[in-house]
């Protein structure tokens, strides 16, 4: 099982009215620290971007971009790449289809490399890197003690109080034909992608040792929910310093 990264930035960000990719947070953006974290838990890591979209500098080991060659941010091309990228940039196939035409990029971007991905979308900065080797280490446990005969979990997604996360999860790179029926027929969000797949659902109670209060799910839509996560991370902070 190899698996690599799908970070999610090519969103309108209407609700919030600036782009989310490069909004300070602490010293670096929300997409700076989101793909940090990413890649400290898995490699290659894919960035995926609407067609054309601007990203903000992100002062990462290497960079390359995907097959199509992708023009890069100055800050990107001037790094040097090595001959497995840890970064791929790449655009959405289905522009403009959401988050499911995301994660099918994505994908895409990884056929040949990985087994699986971790996907992350630009909406929580907040994410930790324990909280998604939680759920690559459940995903892991829960197909090694399937039946013999059972269909292999394909997905590994958290849930909260009844909601479920699809932008913060896991997901086999056999999805993707799924994924590519789904927007081909018009079906866009992720929720069809999970009810045509077995998924290995993740309750709170299984991740509250390492993040209790679900900050990695927090989502920034608004500029209310942008301020509430800069209080959460300057009293994360703050407890880590004492």
């Amino acid at each position: 099982m190899k698996i690599g990264g799908i970070v999610l930035c090519g969103g309108e960000s209407r609700r919030m009215g600036k782009p989310k990719a490069t909004l300070p947070f602490a010293s670096e953006t929300v997409l700076a620290r989101i793909v940090r974290t990413v890649a400290g838990v898995v490699e290659p890591v894919v960035l995926v971007r609407r067609p054309q979209q601007e990203l903000p500098p992100l002062f990462f080991p290497t960079f390359q971009s995907n097959s199509d060659h992708t023009d890069l941010p100055a800050a990107e091309s001037k790094c040097q790449p090595r001959s497995q990228p840890s970064l791929i940039v790449t655009e959405d196939v289905f522009a403009g289809k959401g988050p499911l035409a995301g994660i099918h990029a994505g994908l895409l971007a990884l056929q040949g490399l990985v087994t699986h991905a971790v996907v992350v979308s630009c909406d929580v900065p907040l994410v930790n890197a324990s909280f998604l080797s939680r759920l690559i280490t459940l995903f892991q446990q829960a197909n090694a003690s399937q039946w013999p005969g059972a269909p292999p979990f394909l997905a590994c997604v958290p849930v909260t109080s009844g909601q479920r996360h699809p932008l913060v999860a896991l997901y086999a790179c056999a999805v993707l034909p799924i994924a590519e029926r789904l927007l081909q027929a018009g079906l866009l969000r992720p929720a069809f992608l999970l009810q045509e797949i077995p998924v290995r659902w993740v309750h709170e109670h299984e991740w509250a040792d390492i993040d209790p209060h679900s900050l990695s799910l927090l989502n920034i839509n608004t500029p209310a929910d942008y301020e509430l996560a800069l209080r959460y991370l300057e009293l994360t902070n703050h407890t880590s310093d004492k």
